[in-house]
């Protein structure tokens, strides 16, 4: 079912004009890439990089998100092609699934007893924001919808967290890659668009941050108010960008006062090691170009071992054929040519026929004419 449409009121439809009554202060969100990490499976994983062991929290007295009702509102009706990838309704489906796992648990420290999306509470906002955008406009747009749409459902079943999504293409007045904030008894997020690891990463972190310190006098990591410019220092953003898949979900690392670390509870599983050739001598039947400064090179290299079709990057052939481990040859016409290391003129290393006067098992003709298959989420061998 797609996600339905909303079209602000007049008083609200011209971004940075009526929405936002005052600048807010706000939780900077994360600022360049999360160090994406690999699982272990364990219920709660520790994640390595965050901040020393004398860490501290402290609490500012002010209440806290016990339990989040998260509205996706998804800003500017470039939502609604969904040829995007990610489109509105794959973030929905991943933010579900998050939490719908025990990520949240963790936040028990916080007497934080976790976060659910209806997806009755999800709009498109047909309005296009202000680009760049004014994370000031939130608390107006929150309010119209309240006023309009949110106050028609039933007091249990209303949210009381906001997250926007901006499309892409649009920017921000404010630095880093979302933030939180509230206006009075409004609480919101913002992020920008990218890829849905990226996505979720910063949607995690801020609701995360959000519920834990919703308006800045909540629980913070000490010393108080140090992040960027004065803003908010909290729980994830000292663990340094870190992040865990869960439930396939790409999510951000927060710190634990039970732990003293930076933690994602119930992370996927390492996934299981990649296939390898045993030790031996091996034709190789197919290969691949890849492409560096628009100049071709072999990126990959495959065959057929016991029946199974294997494909190896050239680098990992490459290191393998150094242990002596591995050997390679080509055929054509009952023409056999062994398979060498060389070093290209900038030094880099890269796999060549023997010279044999035999054009069809050169490699570069094999990748062009007996191109290697790669369907998606193979492992490759090495």
């Amino acid at each position: 079912m797609p996600i339905p449409n909303y079209t602000l009121s007049s008083k609200y439809a011209a971004p940075s004009k009526t929405l936002g009554a005052t600048t807010a202060r706000f939780g900077v969100g994360p600022q360049g890439r999360h160090r994406q990490m690999a699982g272990t499976g364990e219920a709660v994983q520790i994640v390595g990089g965050g901040p020393g062991a004398g860490t501290t929290v402290s609490f500012g007295g002010d209440s806290t998100i016990m339990e989040a009702r998260v509205a996706l509102l998804f800003y500017g009706g470039a939502w609604n092609n969904l040829a995007l990838s990610p489109n509105c309704d794959n973030i929905q489906s991943a933010v579900q699934t998050l939490l719908a796992t025990p990520y949240t648990s963790q936040l028990i420290d916080y007497q934080c007893n976790g976060a659910t999306n209806g997806s009755i509470w999800n709009r498109v906002i047909t309005n296009p924001p202000g680009n760049p955008f004014d994370p000031n406009d939130c608390g107006g747009v929150v309010n119209d919808l309240i006023n309009n749409y949110y106050s028609t459902l039933p007091l249990y079943n209303r949210p009381n967290f906001y997250a926007f999504f901006l499309p892409p293409g649009v920017t921000c007045q404010q630095p880093g890659n979302g933030a939180h904030s509230n206006d009075g008894n409004v609480y919101y997020s913002w992020q920008l668009y990218g890829s849905l690891n990226f996505i979720t990463q910063v949607f995690s972190h801020e609701l995360v941050e959000a519920m834990t310190d919703p308006n800045g006098n909540a629980w913070q990591v000490d010393p108080r108010d140090s992040g960027p410019n004065g803003t908010w220092n909290e729980i994830c953003d000292v663990c340094g960008n870190a992040a865990l898949p869960v439930n396939g979900v790409m999510a951000a690392a927060y710190f634990s006062t039970s732990y003293k670390a930076c933690v994602v509870p119930q992370p996927d599983p390492p996934p299981p090691p990649p296939p390898s050739l045993p030790n031996g001598d091996y034709e190789i039947s197919c290969a691949r170009f890849e492409y560096h400064n628009q100049n071709a090179y072999i990126g990959f290299i495959g065959g057929n071992w016991n029946g199974q079709d294997w494909v190896m990057f050239e680098s990992d052939a490459i290191k393998r054929m150094q242990k002596g481990e591995l050997a390679f040859y080509t055929l054509a016409d009952g023409e056999r040519a062994n398979v060498s290391i060389g070093i290209s003129q900038t030094n880099n290393q890269y796999l060549t026929t023997s010279p044999d006067g035999t054009q069809q098992n050169n490699l570069d003709y094999i990748a062009s004419h007996s191109q290697c298959k790669i369907p998606p989420d193979v492992p490759y061998w090495v």
